[in-house]
């Protein structure tokens, strides 16, 4: 439960307090010969050390918890691959950020986990949109979308409409765009995630901007977007 609890409070850039939980958890695995919460626990005190500022110590951290959980061909494996490469996107290296992302897919699939595999899923649709994939990145997008649309909702489903409606109002699609922008700022406000809400706001007006010259039509599409926007900001203060 420690470990569970300070990954949970890293995540939510309870960044000091969950690395105090996670040295506790994993002084405790040590002591029990628990190798699986050993990883567990190390990859979270890495991931709060980057968080921390200190990327170098906490790659360090997560790399040899990697190794344990390798070593013990624990699941958790995959997670700890996959924060690898998000320190790795942090540091503008989205070549090696795509490739631990396809070793973690292969990890979660390995061990049939399909949450894990989902997820990884959405992250590497928005790799592939970052390095200039735009043609995959829709379609991968548009699969993804459709699986929520059918039943399976995602957190990631905010991101990846903001994926696809920015690729659709670069390549002309101005209501496509509108629609997918004005969707994943709903999504956003349901979560708990004020960056998210903030991030996903800030380029929703920006489609809004884009688009308040065109038809009549577009013109009264991107104020309903401005009016949104302004009013859940407004909400969230």
């Amino acid at each position: 439960m420690l470990a569970v609890s300070a990954r949970t409070r890293t995540i939510a850039r309870d960044t000091a307090d969950g690395m105090r939980i996670a040295s506790t958890a994993l002084s405790m695995a040590e002591e029990l010969g628990l190798d699986e919460l050993r990883a567990h626990a190390l990859a979270t005190i890495g991931l709060a050390k980057g968080g921390l500022g200190d990327a170098s110590a906490g790659r360090r951290d997560m790399e040899r918890a990697l190794g344990i959980a390798l070593e013990i061909d624990s699941s958790v494996a995959s997670a700890i691959v996959g924060n690898l490469a998000v320190d790795a996107t942090f540091e503008g290296r989205l070549a090696r950020t795509e490739e631990l992302y396809a070793e973690a897919l292969r990890l979660a699939q390995r061990f049939g986990d399909g949450a894990t595999v989902r997820f990884i899923r959405a992250n590497q649709i928005w790799v592939g949109f970052m390095r200039g994939n735009w043609d995959s990145g829709l379609d991968g997008a548009g699969s993804f979308i459709a699986e929520c649309e059918a039943g399976s909702p995602h957190t990631m489903e905010a991101n990846l409409r903001l994926i696809r409606g920015t690729i659709r109002g670069a390549r002309g699609d101005s209501d496509g765009a509108l629609a997918d922008h004005m969707r994943a700022v709903v999504l956003a406000r349901e979560s708990n995630d004020p960056n998210q809400r903030v991030g996903t706001l800030t380029i929703c007006a920006t489609t809004h901007a884009r688009n308040a010259g065109t038809t009549t039509r577009q013109r009264r599409s991107s104020r309903s977007c401005y009016r949104f926007s302004v009013s859940t900001v407004r909400t969230e203060r």
